[in-house]
Protein backbone atom coordinates (compact mmCIF):
# COMPACT_ATOMS: atom_id res chain seq x y z
CA UNK A 1 0.00 0.00 0.00
CA UNK A 2 1.73 3.55 -0.99
CA UNK A 3 -0.90 5.95 0.22
CA UNK A 4 -4.37 5.78 1.44
CA UNK A 5 -6.10 4.89 -1.91
CA UNK A 6 -3.05 3.36 -4.05
CA UNK A 7 -1.62 -0.35 -3.54
CA UNK A 8 0.83 -1.52 -5.51
CA UNK A 9 0.63 -5.34 -6.79
CA UNK A 10 2.89 -7.81 -8.13
CA UNK A 11 2.15 -11.25 -10.26
CA UNK A 12 4.01 -13.46 -12.19
CA UNK A 13 1.80 -14.72 -14.93
CA UNK A 14 1.84 -18.43 -15.49
CA UNK A 15 -0.10 -18.38 -19.25
CA UNK A 16 -0.39 -15.80 -21.98
CA UNK A 17 -3.81 -14.87 -22.63
CA UNK A 18 -6.36 -12.21 -21.42
CA UNK A 19 -7.15 -12.83 -17.37
CA UNK A 20 -8.93 -11.74 -14.38
CA UNK A 21 -7.32 -10.52 -11.82
CA UNK A 22 -8.60 -10.33 -8.23
CA UNK A 23 -7.27 -7.80 -5.62
CA UNK A 24 -8.49 -8.20 -2.06
CA UNK A 25 -7.26 -6.14 1.14
CA UNK A 26 -8.84 -7.49 4.48
CA UNK A 27 -10.98 -10.16 2.18
CA UNK A 28 -12.80 -7.16 0.66
CA UNK A 29 -12.00 -6.45 -3.07
CA UNK A 30 -10.45 -3.35 -3.72
CA UNK A 31 -12.42 -0.56 -5.73
CA UNK A 32 -12.21 -1.79 -9.45
CA UNK A 33 -10.89 -5.38 -8.92
CA UNK A 34 -11.46 -7.50 -10.76
CA UNK A 35 -8.77 -5.98 -13.29
CA UNK A 36 -8.27 -7.41 -16.86
CA UNK A 37 -5.08 -7.66 -18.04
CA UNK A 38 -3.16 -9.32 -21.00
CA UNK A 39 -0.04 -11.53 -20.72
CA UNK A 40 1.84 -11.55 -23.83
CA UNK A 41 4.48 -14.23 -24.80
CA UNK A 42 8.53 -13.62 -24.53
CA UNK A 43 9.55 -13.18 -28.03
CA UNK A 44 12.72 -15.23 -26.46
CA UNK A 45 10.47 -18.65 -26.75
CA UNK A 46 9.02 -17.60 -30.21
CA UNK A 47 9.80 -19.68 -32.42
CA UNK A 48 7.32 -23.04 -33.42
CA UNK A 49 3.94 -21.82 -34.63
CA UNK A 50 1.17 -23.33 -32.44
CA UNK A 51 -1.27 -23.19 -35.19
CA UNK A 52 -1.40 -22.13 -39.12
CA UNK A 53 -4.50 -21.02 -40.61
CA UNK A 54 -4.11 -22.06 -44.95
CA UNK A 55 -5.73 -22.42 -47.93
CA UNK A 56 -5.31 -18.61 -48.52
CA UNK A 57 -3.90 -17.36 -51.84
CA UNK A 58 -0.99 -14.59 -50.59
CA UNK A 59 -2.03 -13.45 -47.32
CA UNK A 60 -0.80 -9.19 -46.96
CA UNK A 61 -2.40 -7.63 -44.33
CA UNK A 62 -4.24 -8.70 -40.84
CA UNK A 63 -6.43 -7.21 -38.23
CA UNK A 64 -9.16 -8.60 -35.66
CA UNK A 65 -12.25 -7.18 -34.94
CA UNK A 66 -14.27 -6.31 -31.40
CA UNK A 67 -15.39 -10.01 -31.73
CA UNK A 68 -11.47 -11.31 -32.32
CA UNK A 69 -12.68 -12.64 -35.33
CA UNK A 70 -9.28 -12.78 -37.83
CA UNK A 71 -9.46 -10.54 -40.76
CA UNK A 72 -6.99 -10.98 -43.46
CA UNK A 73 -6.89 -9.22 -46.95
CA UNK A 74 -5.26 -11.99 -49.85
CA UNK A 75 -3.15 -9.94 -52.05
CA UNK A 76 -3.47 -12.88 -54.50
CA UNK A 77 -7.34 -13.58 -54.09
CA UNK A 78 -8.02 -10.08 -54.13
CA UNK A 79 -10.50 -10.77 -51.43
CA UNK A 80 -10.98 -10.16 -47.65
CA UNK A 81 -11.46 -13.70 -45.47
CA UNK A 82 -13.02 -13.46 -41.86
CA UNK A 83 -11.56 -16.76 -39.44
CA UNK A 84 -13.02 -17.46 -35.90
CA UNK A 85 -10.87 -17.54 -33.22
CA UNK A 86 -9.96 -21.38 -33.54
CA UNK A 87 -9.07 -20.64 -37.31
CA UNK A 88 -12.34 -21.42 -39.46
CA UNK A 89 -13.46 -19.95 -42.15
CA UNK A 90 -16.75 -17.70 -41.36
CA UNK A 91 -17.24 -15.51 -44.62
CA UNK A 92 -15.28 -14.16 -47.57
CA UNK A 93 -16.40 -10.88 -49.58
CA UNK A 94 -14.34 -8.43 -52.42
CA UNK A 95 -13.67 -9.61 -56.08
CA UNK A 96 -11.39 -8.79 -58.49
CA UNK A 97 -11.85 -5.33 -60.53
CA UNK A 98 -12.00 -1.06 -60.70
CA UNK A 99 -15.54 -0.77 -59.29
CA UNK A 100 -15.49 1.41 -56.03
CA UNK A 101 -16.63 -1.97 -54.02
CA UNK A 102 -14.80 -4.02 -56.19
CA UNK A 103 -10.41 -4.29 -55.35
CA UNK A 104 -7.44 -5.16 -56.64
CA UNK A 105 -4.30 -6.61 -54.38
CA UNK A 106 -5.46 -5.62 -51.30
CA UNK A 107 -2.85 -5.04 -48.80
CA UNK A 108 -3.17 -3.14 -45.48
CA UNK A 109 -6.73 -3.55 -43.35
CA UNK A 110 -7.42 -1.95 -40.12
CA UNK A 111 -10.68 -1.62 -38.19
CA UNK A 112 -12.50 0.85 -35.95
CA UNK A 113 -14.47 0.70 -33.09
CA UNK A 114 -17.50 -0.57 -34.51
CA UNK A 115 -15.76 -2.62 -36.83
CA UNK A 116 -15.73 -0.93 -40.00
CA UNK A 117 -12.75 -2.35 -42.37
CA UNK A 118 -10.45 -0.41 -43.94
CA UNK A 119 -8.26 -1.16 -46.69
CA UNK A 120 -5.61 -0.29 -49.34
CA UNK A 121 -5.86 -1.34 -52.60
CA UNK A 122 -4.36 -0.55 -55.78
CA UNK A 123 -4.15 3.09 -55.89
CA UNK A 124 -7.39 3.48 -53.80
CA UNK A 125 -8.51 3.37 -50.00
CA UNK A 126 -11.71 1.70 -48.97
CA UNK A 127 -14.19 1.55 -46.07
CA UNK A 128 -16.46 -1.55 -45.58
CA UNK A 129 -18.81 -2.87 -43.08
CA UNK A 130 -17.99 -5.61 -40.95
CA UNK A 131 -20.60 -7.49 -43.78
CA UNK A 132 -17.99 -6.08 -46.59
CA UNK A 133 -20.88 -3.47 -47.78
CA UNK A 134 -19.15 -0.80 -49.19
CA UNK A 135 -19.42 3.01 -47.08
CA UNK A 136 -16.90 4.86 -49.11
CA UNK A 137 -13.97 4.62 -51.51
CA UNK A 138 -11.17 7.36 -52.43
CA UNK A 139 -8.06 7.39 -54.50
CA UNK A 140 -7.18 7.02 -58.03
CA UNK A 141 -2.90 6.62 -59.17
CA UNK A 142 -1.46 9.99 -58.54
CA UNK A 143 0.84 12.00 -56.13
CA UNK A 144 -1.65 14.60 -55.41
CA UNK A 145 -3.98 14.67 -52.04
CA UNK A 146 -6.09 11.85 -51.77
CA UNK A 147 -3.98 9.89 -54.82
CA UNK A 148 -1.85 7.24 -54.30
CA UNK A 149 0.86 4.72 -55.93
CA UNK A 150 0.41 1.06 -54.63
CA UNK A 151 -0.44 1.97 -51.24
CA UNK A 152 0.78 -0.77 -48.41
CA UNK A 153 0.16 -0.45 -44.62
CA UNK A 154 -2.98 0.83 -42.49
CA UNK A 155 -3.16 1.59 -39.19
CA UNK A 156 -5.86 3.87 -37.03
CA UNK A 157 -4.83 6.17 -34.30
CA UNK A 158 -6.44 8.64 -32.71
CA UNK A 159 -9.69 8.80 -34.75
CA UNK A 160 -7.43 9.02 -37.89
CA UNK A 161 -6.55 6.62 -40.42
CA UNK A 162 -2.53 6.47 -41.32
CA UNK A 163 -1.75 5.15 -45.14
CA UNK A 164 1.46 4.05 -46.34
CA UNK A 165 1.66 5.76 -49.91
CA UNK A 166 4.59 2.81 -51.13
CA UNK A 167 5.94 4.39 -53.93
CA UNK A 168 5.38 8.11 -53.44
CA UNK A 169 7.17 7.34 -49.91
CA UNK A 170 4.78 9.08 -47.63
CA UNK A 171 2.57 8.44 -45.05
CA UNK A 172 -1.05 9.98 -45.92
CA UNK A 173 -3.63 10.65 -42.62
CA UNK A 174 -7.33 10.75 -43.08
CA UNK A 175 -10.26 11.15 -41.08
CA UNK A 176 -12.82 8.43 -40.30
CA UNK A 177 -14.55 9.49 -43.38
CA UNK A 178 -12.00 9.54 -45.59
CA UNK A 179 -11.22 13.31 -45.69
CA UNK A 180 -7.66 14.22 -46.51
CA UNK A 181 -6.04 15.74 -43.48
CA UNK A 182 -2.34 15.85 -43.83
CA UNK A 183 0.81 14.17 -45.41
CA UNK A 184 3.63 13.12 -43.47
CA UNK A 185 7.24 12.81 -45.49
CA UNK A 186 9.02 12.96 -48.56
CA UNK A 187 11.66 10.34 -50.23
CA UNK A 188 15.04 10.70 -49.07
CA UNK A 189 16.87 8.87 -46.55
CA UNK A 190 17.46 11.77 -44.18
CA UNK A 191 15.58 12.22 -40.91
CA UNK A 192 11.89 12.15 -41.71
CA UNK A 193 11.71 11.13 -44.72
CA UNK A 194 10.76 7.94 -46.29
CA UNK A 195 12.00 4.95 -49.00
CA UNK A 196 9.19 2.98 -49.39
CA UNK A 197 7.08 2.66 -46.73
CA UNK A 198 5.44 -0.79 -45.48
CA UNK A 199 4.09 -0.33 -42.46
CA UNK A 200 3.00 1.77 -40.04
CA UNK A 201 2.25 1.52 -36.16
CA UNK A 202 1.64 3.39 -33.12
CA UNK A 203 2.99 3.09 -29.54
CA UNK A 204 1.16 3.66 -26.30
CA UNK A 205 2.67 6.96 -26.02
CA UNK A 206 1.60 8.20 -29.73
CA UNK A 207 5.09 7.87 -31.29
CA UNK A 208 4.78 6.81 -34.79
CA UNK A 209 6.74 4.06 -36.43
CA UNK A 210 7.59 3.29 -40.24
CA UNK A 211 8.95 0.29 -41.95
CA UNK A 212 11.05 1.39 -44.85
CA UNK A 213 11.37 -1.16 -47.38
CA UNK A 214 14.08 0.93 -49.53
CA UNK A 215 15.65 2.12 -46.58
CA UNK A 216 16.21 -0.85 -44.62
CA UNK A 217 15.06 0.01 -41.47
CA UNK A 218 12.18 1.18 -38.69
CA UNK A 219 12.05 5.21 -38.20
CA UNK A 220 10.45 6.55 -35.24
CA UNK A 221 8.35 10.04 -35.27
CA UNK A 222 5.64 11.84 -33.13
CA UNK A 223 2.90 12.45 -34.62
CA UNK A 224 3.73 16.12 -36.18
CA UNK A 225 6.02 13.93 -38.21
CA UNK A 226 9.26 15.18 -35.89
CA UNK A 227 11.90 12.99 -36.22
CA UNK A 228 12.64 10.60 -32.64
CA UNK A 229 15.32 7.68 -34.14
CA UNK A 230 15.78 4.89 -36.38
CA UNK A 231 16.98 1.34 -35.48
CA UNK A 232 17.54 -1.84 -37.78
CA UNK A 233 20.10 -0.48 -40.09
CA UNK A 234 23.31 -2.17 -38.59
CA UNK A 235 24.59 -4.26 -36.43
CA UNK A 236 22.66 -7.67 -34.66
CA UNK A 237 19.59 -7.65 -35.67
CA UNK A 238 20.25 -5.69 -39.36
CA UNK A 239 16.83 -5.86 -41.48
CA UNK A 240 17.15 -6.58 -45.26
CA UNK A 241 13.56 -5.55 -46.18
CA UNK A 242 11.30 -4.85 -43.23
CA UNK A 243 6.89 -5.08 -44.61
CA UNK A 244 5.32 -5.26 -41.57
CA UNK A 245 4.91 -4.16 -37.77
CA UNK A 246 3.70 -4.85 -34.55
CA UNK A 247 3.96 -3.37 -31.60
CA UNK A 248 2.78 -5.09 -28.11
CA UNK A 249 3.73 -4.91 -24.69
CA UNK A 250 7.52 -3.08 -24.47
CA UNK A 251 8.92 -4.88 -27.94
CA UNK A 252 8.68 -4.10 -31.53
CA UNK A 253 7.97 -7.02 -34.01
CA UNK A 254 9.17 -6.30 -37.27
CA UNK A 255 8.90 -8.69 -40.64
CA UNK A 256 11.67 -8.71 -43.06
CA UNK A 257 10.37 -9.72 -46.39
CA UNK A 258 13.73 -10.30 -47.74
CA UNK A 259 15.08 -12.04 -45.20
CA UNK A 260 12.30 -14.68 -43.92
CA UNK A 261 12.64 -13.70 -40.49
CA UNK A 262 10.28 -12.24 -38.05
CA UNK A 263 13.17 -9.73 -36.03
CA UNK A 264 12.01 -8.22 -32.59
CA UNK A 265 13.36 -5.28 -30.70
CA UNK A 266 12.83 -2.87 -27.44
CA UNK A 267 10.53 0.31 -27.73
CA UNK A 268 14.00 1.92 -27.57
CA UNK A 269 15.51 -0.06 -31.14
CA UNK A 270 17.49 -2.15 -28.88
CA UNK A 271 17.65 -5.68 -30.51
CA UNK A 272 15.76 -8.51 -28.60
CA UNK A 273 15.54 -11.63 -30.75
CA UNK A 274 14.90 -13.10 -34.01
CA UNK A 275 13.18 -16.16 -35.63
CA UNK A 276 12.41 -17.85 -38.62
CA UNK A 277 14.17 -18.67 -42.09
CA UNK A 278 13.09 -19.14 -45.36
CA UNK A 279 11.19 -21.78 -45.99
CA UNK A 280 8.24 -24.40 -45.81
CA UNK A 281 8.10 -25.84 -43.05
CA UNK A 282 6.79 -24.66 -39.24
CA UNK A 283 8.45 -21.68 -38.17
CA UNK A 284 9.61 -21.31 -41.61
CA UNK A 285 8.63 -18.05 -44.08
CA UNK A 286 8.62 -17.15 -47.75
CA UNK A 287 8.29 -13.21 -48.19
CA UNK A 288 6.21 -12.62 -44.39
CA UNK A 289 3.57 -9.54 -44.39
CA UNK A 290 1.87 -8.28 -41.59
CA UNK A 291 1.93 -8.47 -37.84
CA UNK A 292 -0.40 -8.93 -35.44
CA UNK A 293 -2.07 -10.23 -32.15
CA UNK A 294 -5.36 -10.90 -30.42
CA UNK A 295 -6.13 -11.08 -26.78
CA UNK A 296 -5.54 -14.41 -26.38
CA UNK A 297 -1.49 -13.10 -26.52
CA UNK A 298 -0.59 -14.97 -29.64
CA UNK A 299 1.43 -13.81 -32.52
CA UNK A 300 -0.05 -14.05 -36.42
CA UNK A 301 2.04 -13.44 -39.20
CA UNK A 302 1.07 -13.66 -42.77
CA UNK A 303 3.11 -15.38 -44.39
CA UNK A 304 2.65 -14.39 -47.94
CA UNK A 305 4.39 -16.66 -50.53
CA UNK A 306 3.97 -19.69 -48.54
CA UNK A 307 0.02 -18.89 -48.47
CA UNK A 308 -0.93 -19.12 -44.66
CA UNK A 309 -0.59 -17.45 -41.43
CA UNK A 310 1.17 -18.92 -38.60
CA UNK A 311 0.52 -18.14 -35.03
CA UNK A 312 2.89 -17.79 -32.80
Amino acid sequence: MTSPSQYEVSYTPVSRGQHKLHVQVNDREINGSPFTVTVYPDPRQLGHPVRTVTGLVKPYGIAFNSHQEMIVSECGGHRLSIFDIRGQKIRTFGSRGDSPDQMKYPTGIATDDTDNIYVSSEHKLQKFTSRGELIKCIGRRGSKEGEFNDPRGVTLYDNQVYVCDHYNHRIQVFDLDLNFVRSIGSRGKGRGEFDAPYDVKFDTAGNMYVAEFGNGRVQVMDTSGQFIRVFGQEGEGKLRGPSGLHIVDKYVYVSDYIGDCIVVYEISGQFVTSFGRRGQKEGEFNGPRCITSCVDGFIHVCDGSNSRVQIF
